[in-house]
């Protein structure tokens, strides 16, 4: 009997025990499907909280990027055009001497439209003889320079200015070898400019010249930058414009 008893008392046990445990189980079980539940619930029930945005494929980014990149380069190319347009059309409306910084801006923007190769500008003081030169390089690889003197830019207008500009930069299209014949002065007048050799300042006197003594701002015979030999034979001979009484002598101009 007390061996009955305890092998029936240990079975009771065992078996409360192992009954504890599925109901464990089951309880457990119960949980985690309510879980599921729940969050099945939370996610219908607010579905743009909870989902996930797709990534984007990476070839649909990189051409979205290289849009954007695009219309950058073109809004700053459209502002760059109008800040240039800008400087040329302030340099043309300049009616006295324009300021350097304006000459400067005027003629990257005159460069970029019209030459596909390097440039180079700059003032030179030392240019007396003409009021711009274009420089022509060994190689064709190396720099064009264009100089403008400044001898004569105090005396010269915007228009002026825009016209020597485009004078040069038609040197630097064209060539050394093309010089002021038919092709340089097609170019010079498709560009803009007005094809003429040298440029027209009535008011310029040129540094020395052979002129009548009464009269020489008006009666002048002949004038450069240095002294020519043919004029001595011709100094203290009769002016040549009728009914002028005067001779011929040589004048160096003083500013």
């Amino acid at each position: 009997m007390t061996c009955f008893c305890f092998y029936d008392v240990l079975f009771y046990d065992v078996f409360i025990f192992y009954d504890w445990l599925f109901i464990k189980f089951l309880l457990r079980v119960f949980y985690y499907k309510i879980k599921i539940v729940l969050n099945g619930l939370y996610l219908f029930c607010t579905p743009k909280a909870c989902t996930t945005q797709k990534k984007k494929p990476k070839m649909k980014i990189m051409k979205e990027e290289k849009e954007k990149k695009a219309m950058k380069q073109k809004k700053a190319a459209v502002a760059t055009k109008k800040k240039t347009k800008d400087a040329v059309e302030a340099l043309r409306r300049c009616a006295r001497s324009p300021p350097r910084s304006l000459i400067v801006e005027a003629f990257r923007a005159l460069a970029k439209t019209h030459l596909a190769r390097k440039v180079e500008f700059r003032f030179n003081a030392r240019l007396t003889r003409s009021v711009g030169r274009c420089k022509q390089p060994a190689t064709k690889k190396a720099a064009v320079t264009i100089e403008v003197g400044t001898h004569y830019l105090g005396r010269m207008t915007g228009q002026m200015v825009y016209t020597t500009l485009l004078h040069e930069i038609s040197h630097a299209v064209c060539g050394h070898a093309a010089g002021h014949g038919p092709l340089w002065k097609a170019h010079n007048i498709g560009i803009g400019g007005d094809g003429k050799r040298c440029i027209s300042m009535p008011d310029l006197v040129r540094p020395v010249r052979l002129a009548c003594t009464l009269k020489p701002l008006e009666h002048v015979v002949s004038s450069g930058f240095k002294r020519k030999k043919a004029w001595w034979s011709r100094v203290g001979s009769k002016c040549s414009v009728a009914g002028c009484d005067g001779t011929l002598c040589v004048f160096k101009r003083v500013d």
